[in-house]
């Protein structure tokens, strides 16, 4: 979607424009629940709320670097609140953009991490999947960088 929305802004955009090119919002719960299903697994039964997780953050991490997990930590509960919505109808008005829906592009993402692990791993020990791997992979492609939500 993106590679496309770049080569229409080459060719249609106009110098000195910004376009923002972005899919539809998904909300964690769902995205949870949409991966889930992607990987063959079962999704979360509830949701729990961002405020009560907040007060138990400080027990969280100190078990989650006991157990060697970084999935629940101080930086990936600002990164959920800062969760920001992104208007992108310049790029649809101006450009033609259009994304897939999150379904889609969510089962390639999926795809795409589990062919990158199993490509990558040694699984003769059978290894598990830690937040540790994940953050590696992420950082390994520059997914998720989550600068625009460090000056809010």
């Amino acid at each position: 979607d993106v590679a496309a929305g770049l080569t229409a802004a080459a060719g249609k955009g106009r110098t000195g424009e910004n376009y923002l090119l972005s899919g539809e919002f998904q909300a964690v719960y769902d995205m949870f629940r949409l991966t889930a299903s992607a990987a063959g697994r079962r999704g979360p039964a509830l949701a729990v709320p961002l405020g009560l997780i907040r007060p138990i953050l400080p027990i969280a991490e100190f078990i989650g670097n006991r157990i060697g997990s970084d999935l629940v930590s101080g930086a990936a509960i600002a990164a959920l609140e800062c969760s920001p919505r992104i208007d992108n109808s310049k790029a649809v008005r101006e450009l033609g953009y259009s994304a897939r829906p999150a379904v889609e592009t969510i089962r390639d993402l999926v795809g795409f991490f589990v062919n990158t692990l199993i490509l990558r791993t040694d699984t003769s020990t059978n290894p598990t999947i830690t937040g540790n791997n994940v953050q590696h992979i992420l950082r390994q492609y520059s997914i998720g960088n989550s600068d625009q939500c460090r000056n809010r």
